[in-house]
């Protein structure tokens, strides 16, 4: 979702990544669409899998990925409530 939405609304090319691999949430496909955001053909990815990329910026959301992300450059730690929080 947050690859849809930064994707959508600014100027920079957004991917997004975890920890470790998931499915994509139909629910999730289905919100955003109702937003006019397509993330049907979004599939989930590590960020191991994007270590070729160099970033400008780089956010994560949760503590897990806080605390096991192999990042190596400044980035910017956002505390958000995960689904299991809501």
């Amino acid at each position: 979702m947050a690859e849809g939405f930064a994707n959508k609304y600014s100027s920079y090319k957004a991917f997004s990544a975890g920890t470790k691999k998931t499915n994509l949430d139909p629910l999730a496909v289905k919100v955003m669409s109702e937003i006019d955001i397509d993330i049907s053909q979004h599939f989930s990815k590590t960020f191991n899998e994007l270590s070729s990329i160099n970033f400008k910026y780089i956010f994560t959301l949760c503590s897990d990925a806080e605390e096991n992300c192999p990042i190596t450059v400044s980035y910017t730690h956002l505390t958000l409530p995960t689904n299991r929080e809501v």
